[in-house]
């Protein structure tokens, strides 16, 4: 009889887990797994907001794996095994996309940088002095003195 009652409340008791857990997963947690993943088949469309029929699907299949008991790591990597890592929202960073992760804020930093010293440069060439004298102003437009001909031509000008 001890075992006929010790079975039925382990039965009662798994029963009654995986009804409140099937129970218990929400639109809401779909969502915020979803969000985390793009649409294999839609370009650059969250999964969250695509309205094809194959992402449907897929936020049912997400419920059903939360219902399961799987944790979102757990349903990503399931996602990446059949798609691919293309499907992530945000791609783990080593491989190529490493470069991307360390480039992007290294390039705008380094970027920053010689913008600041572009932009000093500028302000102090700005309020520099410009020098003329009587000599350049004087000599600016007279042609070089090598120049044989033109001299010719300034001559019969002024005469």
């Amino acid at each position: 009889m001890k075992r006929i009652r010790l079975f039925l409340l382990c039965l009662s008791l798994l029963l009654s887990s995986t009804v409140s857990a099937q129970e218990t997963v929400t639109a809401d947690q779909i969502n915020d797994v979803a969000e985390g993943l793009y649409c294999p088949v839609c370009e650059s469309e969250p999964l969250d907001t695509c309205g094809t029929q194959a992402c449907i699907d897929w936020r049912e299949e997400i419920g059903d794996q939360l219902a399961a008991g799987r944790t979102e790591q757990e349903i990503y990597a399931s996602f990446v095994a059949r798609y691919g890592p293309g499907v992530l929202a945000q791609p783990p960073a080593q491989g190529f996309t490493l470069i991307l992760w360390i480039g992007l804020p290294l390039g705008l930093l380094i970027g920053g940088f010689f913008f600041v010293r572009y932009m000093r440069e500028l302000r102090t060439a700005a309020t520099r002095p410009v020098q003329t004298g009587p000599s350049d102003s004087h000599n600016r437009h007279r042609p070089p003195a090598n120049d044989s001909y033109l001299r010719q031509v300034e001559q019969e000008l002024e005469e």
